[in-house]
């Protein structure tokens, strides 16, 4: 598998609505956030808020959204 090109959208549940509708094309879609300043690229770790498909391993560590 290969990557697409990251898509940022503007809140959670847009993550997740794009998240089902990508899935039913691609066999792995992964919402995610992220908190940082993108100024200095300072981020922290991300969160999963949404998965379609066979998450990798190290994925599936991943710290979820309640």
């Amino acid at each position: 598998m290969r990557p697409d090109v990251p898509v940022a959208v503007s809140n959670k549940a847009s993550a997740k609505s794009m998240a089902k509708r990508l899935s039913d094309r691609k066999p792995l879609v992964i919402a995610f956030m992220r908190e940082g300043d993108p100024m200095t690229g300072e981020f922290d770790d991300p969160i999963l808020l949404e998965a379609f498909g066979d998450l990798p391993e190290e994925l599936g560590e991943m710290q979820r959204a309640s």
